[in-house]
Formats: C-alpha cells, structure tokens, sequence
C-alpha cells in the first residue's frame, strides 16, 4: 500500500469517524429537544382539557346556584306539581343549558322529578334504574349536598362518564330548611 493510499484510507476512516460521531450527538440533541416540545405540548393539551371540563362543571353549578335558591323549586320540592313542570322544566331549559339530565329528589331522598334529555331527538327519556343507584341516600354526592354543601364533580355512571353538579334546594332568602336535593 503506498503512503497515499493509505493517507486516504486514513483521511476517509477520520471523516466516517467524525460523521458519526457528529449524528450521533446531532440525533441525541434533536430528540431530546423534541422530546421536550411534545411533552411540554401534551401538557398543554391536558390543562386545556382540564379547563374546558372545569368550565363545564362551573357551568352547572351556576345554573345550580340559581334554581337551587329559588321560591318556585322550594315550592316545587314541598309539593310537587306538573305546572313547574311544564313551565319550567322544558325542552328550551336543558337546551340552552346543556344539560342531559336533572333529577329532584324530596328532603327524605324521593325521587320528586327526574329526566335524561336526549338532545339530538330533543326528547326526554326515564332515567334507568342504574343510573338511579348514583342518587341513594349513602351516596357521596347525596350527603354532601344535603348537609348544605355544593358538589360538583366527574362522576363515572355505567353508561358513561358524566359532569355532574348538585346543591340543596333553600329559599329565596336562604333561611327556610332544606327542602331536597337539585342534581343537574
């Protein structure tokens, strides 16, 4: 081999050497800058996630707070009757309000009025007796609410997932006993 054979032949192993050298550390920066982006993207994501269930939780207790210290469904909660229904509990309501379900149960936890509104047919059906099993006395969401305390939540139904809110039904001036439970 003459000596310029082998200075090539030591020129392009020197050249192979630190093209390798140059991916490999390239690669290992790249990726791990990469790496970084898409984790710190993946948060993001999931905080604007947990922020849009937030503000649908929030959306519902608003509405809670509203119905649940109103004469009318203190009155209703008393004695029920198919006028506050029909007036109030409409089509129009759970439309606007986004809400799929309402249940109003009685201080002794009767069931007083409950509903699942289907929105795409813009009907009301019957909650099943599955779905009712999330709203027994012993419940979490129950005790709470009825010991005066706003509960709003994710709550995993055996149908799916649901965004729950619930709040006990008071007076106008907040000063009359609680007279049931308002869950939306």
């Amino acid at each position: 081999m003459t000596l310029r054979q082998k200075t090539l032949l030591m020129a392009g192993l020197a050249v192979s050497i630190f093209s390798l050298t140059l991916v490999f550390f390239a690669n290992a920066i790249l990726l791990d800058s990469f790496s970084l982006v898409e984790r710190k993207e993946a948060e993001d994501n999931v905080s604007r996630a947990v922020n849009a269930v937030n503000a649908e939780i929030d959306s519902l207790g608003a509405f809670l707070a509203d119905w649940t210290v109103w004469d009318d469904s203190y009155q209703f909660a008393a004695a029920p009757d198919s006028e506050f229904v029909r007036k109030n509990l409409t089509v129009a309501t759970f439309g606007t309000q986004r809400i799929d379900l309402m249940v109003i149960l009685d201080s002794s936890n009767r069931l007083i009025y409950g509903t699942v509104y289907d929105s795409m047919a813009k009907a009301f059906l019957p909650i099943s007796g599955e779905m009712m099993n999330l709203f027994q006395p012993a419940s979490p969401l129950l005790r709470q609410a009825a010991s005066g305390g706003a509960v709003r939540g994710l709550v995993l139904a055996p149908e799916s997932p649901l965004l729950l809110a619930a709040r006990p039904i008071l007076d106008s001036e907040e000063q009359q006993p609680m007279r049931g439970v308002m869950i939306v």
